[in-house]
């Protein structure tokens, strides 16, 4: 199927600025002090490495407008969480509680000239690799 204005439109990535990630993160999960946070590459999302202590690091991942389904997010980090509750041989990111309790979180952002968007953003916990 032909991406239309409108898919293309709806499919675009967030413009999320190194500062506004920041933001996001202390204001929804941690008033942990940063100790570095760097844009991850992506397609269509946007993915920040975030290192609060030398064994504490995270990935935040803030969905682009076509993939901001709440359902959906929720369903792929509940799965997610059973994923962890087995002893598997490999390991998996596993979604980290916001500060509201909620595995995935729905954001406005400042930088969308289009104030009703919404964006599913989601913490996990950093693989290296």
């Amino acid at each position: 199927m032909a991406a239309t204005p409108d898919t293309q439109q709806t499919a675009t990535r967030a413009d999320v600025p190194i500062s506004e990630a920041r933001r996001i993160f202390t204001e929804l999960y941690t008033d942990s002090d940063i100790i570095k946070i760097q844009e991850l590459d992506s397609y269509s999302d946007r993915n920040f490495y975030v290192c609060v202590a030398p064994a504490t690091e995270y990935v935040l991942k803030i969905m682009c407008k076509l993939d901001s389904n709440l359902a959906y997010i929720q369903a792929i980090a509940n799965f997610l969480l059973q994923v962890d509750t087995k002893n598997l041989p490999f390991k998996c990111s596993k979604p980290i509680l916001s500060k509201n309790g909620n595995t995935v979180e729905m954001i406005s952002l400042p930088t969308d000239p289009d104030i009703k968007a919404k964006y599913c953003v989601i913490l996990l916990t950093y693989i290296p690799g």
